[in-house]
């Protein structure tokens, strides 16, 4: 007897402690796993926070590197419960989890949203929409792919706001567009004014215009701006050498936060990250419907 309650002690922590949270929700896409880019992630956020400002429905995204002793649908319970994806006392949530190591997938359902985002059109999303993209490791279309699937399966009047709506002939996002170049050189201008502030002169501005034209003329072919980069280049290092002195210098020192405060229109102490950030989900409750998959 005394050696059976010895083996129950024993292996009742091992059941304990299967269940290991990824951690806390920063928001409704959760990339543990880090294989989203940071455009698709900022992109799917936009969108499903949209969607739940709109709906009342919390659809979460959680990529995870393994499950380890869990199995997938164990895993998506005490997550869905941990969270409390869905608002309260409605329970209308939903949780897209992917498993990377494990080759897994499961959409978790609230009480809620069983009627609509039925165990069928679950199925269908887990075993047919997403695997073909996962195969090929396009992490970014097949959750999109997925989030999707699930908005039109619940259906209701939900129509994406203009801001978060994808647009099909949009360029890609990884193109290097005009307001690109625009930060990058005022950047480049306030690191050399730091810098060239400590002297007097301010030619030297001038030749940090001829640069930076050369580099847009390079890039893009417009060669007609590189007078007015010159001319700009001067200027600027004319007003770092006799001002910027006087206001972003202490002492014997420099500080590169202040100018780059000043130009972002910030103040020390200010936060950077999502405006109002991400207050936690609604408290609710998951219904144990849904399917897993594999690719």
């Amino acid at each position: 007897m005394k050696r059976l309650i010895a083996a129950i002690l024993l292996f009742f922590p091992l059941i304990a402690n299967a269940y290991v949270s990824p951690g806390n929700a920063q928001g409704f896409v959760n990339d543990f796993a880090g294989v989203l880019s940071d455009s698709s992630r900022e992109e799917l956020e936009a969108l499903l926070v949209d969607y739940q400002k709109q709906t009342n429905n919390e659809i979460s995204v959680v990529i995870i590197n393994f499950l380890g002793d869990e199995t997938i649908e164990t895993f998506a319970v005490r997550l869905f419960e941990e969270w409390g994806i869905g608002q309260k006392g409605k329970d209308t949530g939903a949780l897209f989890l992917i498993s990377i190591a494990d080759n897994k997938m499961r959409i978790e359902t609230g009480y809620g949203l069983e009627g609509d985002l039925t165990d069928i059109e679950s199925k269908r999303i887990v075993s047919d929409v997403v695997p073909p993209y996962f195969r090929s490791e396009d992490w970014d279309e097949g959750v999109r792919a997925g989030v999707v699937g699930m908005i039109s399966a619940i259906g209701g009047d939900y129509s994406p706001s203009p801001e978060v709506a994808r647009d099909p002939n949009a360029r890609n996002q990884s193109e290097f567009h005009i307001q690109d170049y625009f930060w990058f050189l005022i950047f480049i201008f306030i690191w050399s004014g730091s810098i060239f502030a400590r002297s007097r002169s301010w030619w030297a501005g001038g030749v940090v215009g001829l640069v930076a034209g050369v580099v847009v003329g390079l890039a893009s072919g417009a060669w007609l701006w590189l007078p007015a980069f010159i001319i700009f280049g001067l200027v600027f290092d004319y007003f770092v050498s006799t001002k910027y002195r006087k206001t972003f210098m202490r002492g014997d020192h420099m500080s590169m936060a202040w100018p780059l405060l000043f130009l972002m229109g910030g103040r020390p102490g200010r936060r950077w990250d999502k405006p109002g950030g991400f207050g936690g989900f609604g408290g609710g409750l998951s219904g144990g419907g849904g399917a897993s998959g594999k690719w």
